[in-house]
């Protein structure tokens, strides 16, 4: 089994003590280090290749926010799952607009965690149900369907949020290949997006989608 190598950021020493006993019982995950900021994670980073990385964001000196800033930058290929307290709106919307593979409540539980990191691993995204909540309710003043989707265009959209393929959404929705790629044309017409990604963040903010796995 490949080995995932992560950091945990974290400035509650009673916090990051309970994820690393929790991560220290899980067969293929290897913690390289524990930081209390932004800063020493970079520095961190720079010196040891992790695959993952546990970011809080109320931190001294540099936060999680800015932090996930630089990682983007220096550290594109290194996957970042947000554990915090923070449901301010702007800053969730802030954090997706990064690209971050995920982000949990600090109150989520052990299963939860473990399905998160699980998700994240195996390339896919991961937004707790109350972080998905929290966004569509700050989002409440916008129209329910400001897209204008129909049913089988959320049907495809829902399933590539979840990850599969042209192939495995035609075999799911007892359609064609081609019919997926024109369903997915039309949602980057409708959207005005021309990637997934975007796609994705945007139909999470505005409530299309359920919460679990992603892109």
């Amino acid at each position: 089994m490949k080995e995932t190598r992560v950091i945990i950021a974290d400035d509650h020493q009673l916090f990051a003590d309970g994820l690393l006993t929790i991560l220290q019982e899980q067969p293929g995950l290897r913690i390289i280090d524990t930081v209390r900021d932004g800063h020493a994670l970079l520095r961190s980073l720079r010196s040891n290749k992790a695959e993952l990385v546990l970011l809080d964001l109320s931190m001294p000196g540099m936060n999680g926010l800015d932090a996930a800033k630089h990682l983007r930058t220096e550290f594109p290929d290194t996957a970042i799952l947000v554990i915090t307290m923070n449901d301010s709106t702007d800053i969730l919307v802030s954090l997706m607009d990064l690209g971050v593979q995920g982000i949990v409540f600090k109150n989520t539980g052990k299963a939860e965690l473990l399905q998160a990191i699980t998700t994240i691993i195996s390339g896919n995204r991961y937004f707790s149900q109350e972080v998905t909540l929290q966004l569509a309710l700050g989002f409440k003043q916008k129209p329910e369907d400001p897209w204008q989707l129909t049913k089988r265009e959320r049907d495809v959209l829902q399933l590539i949020y979840e990850g599969l393929t042209t192939n495995e959404i035609a075999e799911k929705l007892f359609i064609s290949p081609h019919t997926v790629e024109t369903h997915r044309k039309n949602l980057f017409i409708k959207t005005g997006f021309n990637k997934a990604q975007p796609l994705i963040n945007e139909a999470i903010r505005l409530g299309y989608l359920k919460s679990g796995e992603g892109l």
